[in-house]
């Protein structure tokens, strides 16, 4: 019989998994010499377990020099498989490789967009620095190990280091903003020892986390209100809240575009759907509102139509209702809501609502004379159904202009859209729904060039999302 060539060893290890390929080596000389030695194989095995394509790419604990679980050499594929095994032994790779994944996208949209964000990230804690949470939690009565979802994440970055910024820091917050009025609420990400300070607080009652469960770790805050996220890896989900505990990303089937969700990995799930947010123009980047005095770009949280052609399915399941457009006239109004969970109360919840005007130049339904107009009266209509007996009852609001702004729209080049914010509470017995009209007049309120007109708005939905930003 003639001999197996290296060749043909090289392309049958090809096709197994990185364990066997190790467990072949230690069976013969031969075979370690001929596929440790081939540097094609380890490239396919580092990008199939790590998702990582170039062996100069080192793991986050490389950043750490008093972590050992690395070789010192990372010159070949082989070498540099050996540091992500070693940084991230004993966790699934395809954990692993899916934070490398969320990782280096947000690097990438960040980067591009809002680059001083990736300024505040802090590196990724050791091993050591994870068990000392561990301990510190179990002391506080959060007693029980770390789910590996959420040490995995702070292996790759462990939270955002806010410094001595003051409130202008909360600027750089990664997980976005949303703001109405005077209000700004601006998410960060908490470090391995802020873990340990919110979570002692909410065992003892000082946040308000009245639903708590003692072996949650607060892994997200958002400044302002206290709005606290909780990682729940029994039940796969990640909950938060500050008057009750709320899904925020529950561990169900899977989802178009993204891995399966499986049993505690909900605060990777809710990381992964908001990076697939901001590439899909979801959440998208904004200038911080003037009066907040904040010289930063910012992750606006109330969502808009995704910028994809026609509308991804996977939209229409989380937007579902709670993102709205129409047009009269030439003018366009979009409508978004979001729900504000740290301010839930009664049996009633606050939803923010976000507002835009635009005059759109070339659609159909604009009059040639129509050049610009203003808005004068606003009208809505609140629509409430009792799911039970399907009895609805219509709120009506009306009044002049909104926000005390009277927006003005016009196809001029440098005419940019108006928006602005508000909010109103909603049963969590009920559906609601807001529809209404503007009232806008040709030219201006002051100097009129035609009669005023109607603009109709798309209802759009006031309730608790798939997934909560």
């Amino acid at each position: 019989m003639e001999p197996i060539s290296d060749d043909a060893l090289v392309l049958v290890a090809g096709y197994l998994g990185s364990r066997d390929v190790v467990a072949l080596m230690r069976c013969c000389r031969q075979l370690s010499a001929t596929l440790g030695g081939t540097d094609a194989l380890w490239r396919g095995l580092l990008l199939r377990d790590y998702g990582v394509g170039d062996a100069a790419e080192m793991p986050p604990s490389k950043r750490q020099p008093e972590d050992p679980d690395f070789p010192a050499d990372n010159a070949s594929f082989r070498a540099a498989w050996r540091a992500w095994r070693g940084a991230f032994h004993g966790y699934d790779a395809a954990l692993v490789r899916r934070f490398r994944t969320f990782w280096a996208g947000a690097r990438e949209v960040f980067g591009r967009e809002a680059p001083r964000v990736l300024d505040f990230l802090a590196p990724g804690a050791t091993e050591r620095k994870i068990n000392g949470l561990e301990v510190a939690l179990r002391r506080h009565g959060a007693g029980r190990r770390l789910p590996d979802v959420l040490r995995v994440h702070l292996r790759f970055v462990d939270g955002q280091d806010r410094g001595s910024g003051g409130r202008h820091s909360y600027a750089v917050g990664l997980p976005g903003a949303y703001w109405f009025y005077d209000q700004l609420v601006v998410g960060m990400l908490l470090s391995s020892d802020e873990m340990t300070l919110f979570t002692e607080q909410a065992l003892r009652g000082d946040s308000g986390v009245q639903s708590f469960r003692s072996h949650c770790p607060v892994v997200f805050y958002a400044g302002g209100h206290r709005f606290q996220m909780v990682e729940d890896a029994g039940e796969g989900g990640a909950l938060g809240g500050n008057v009750s505990c709320h899904v925020l990303a529950p561990g169900v089937a899977a989802r178009p575009s993204h891995p399966p969700s499986a049993a505690g990995d909900g605060l990777l799930v809710w990381l992964e759907q908001y990076l697939w947010r901001l590439r899909a123009g979801v959440f998208r980047f904004e200038q911080a509102p003037p009066h907040f005095d904040m010289d930063a770009r910012i992750v606006s949280l109330f969502p808009r139509p995704p910028t994809d052609s026609p509308v991804p399915a996977e939209a229409a399941v989380y937007l579902d209702g709670q993102v709205t457009s129409r047009v009269t006239r030439g003018v366009r109004v979009d409508c978004s809501a979001l729900m504000v969970p740290e301010q839930l109360a009664g049996g009633e919840t606050l939803y923010a609502y976000s507002i835009r005007f635009e005059m759109l130049a070339d659609h159909p339904s604009r009059p040639a004379r129509l050049a610009q107009a203003q808005l004068a009266t606003r009208h809505w209509r609140i629509k409430t159904t009792d799911p039970r007996t399907g009895r609805q009852n219509v709120e009506s609001v009306d009044g002049d202009g909104v926000v005390g702004l009277y927006p003005i729209v016009s196809t001029a080049a440098d005419a940019e859209p108006i928006t602005y914010q508000s909010c109103s509470t909603a049963s969590d017995d009920a559906n609601t729904a807001m529809g209404g009209f503007f009232v806008f007049v040709e030219g201006t309120r002051d100097a009129q060039t035609g009669p005023a007109f109607d603009v109709a708005v798309e209802p759009f939905l006031l309730k608790a999302p798939a997934f909560l930003y």
